[in-house]
């Protein structure tokens, strides 16, 4: 005999639980919860579009350098750093 859930239910494996059964702590968590997945997934578009712009911008620049980027690019063997972000690892580009 299968037994139905009206209202909203919280989903952990196969079992399913009705809100209005959960104690406060439990809400409360499942609130903690959803607030993270809400700021992971804010997050990860925020992340998408600044990997975009930062690959935009890689293309972007080496037109514009002196001697065309080129001769400074192959000159340099040194690993470049962007000054706005000192605590970042060392990129080469």
């Amino acid at each position: 005999m299968e037994s139905r859930i009206s209202g909203p239910a919280l989903k952990v494996g196969n079992k399913t639980f009705p809100l209005a059964d959960l104690s406060p702590e439990a809400l409360a968590y499942c609130r903690q919860i959803e607030f993270c997945e809400q700021q992971m997934a804010r997050l990860q578009r925020e992340l998408t579009l600044l990997q975009q712009v930062r690959g935009d911008a890689v293309v972007q620049l080496p037109p514009l350098l002196p001697d065309t980027g080129q001769t400074l690019l192959r000159q340099s063997r040194r690993r470049l750093q962007w000054p706005s972000a000192p605590a970042s690892r060392a990129r080469r580009y």
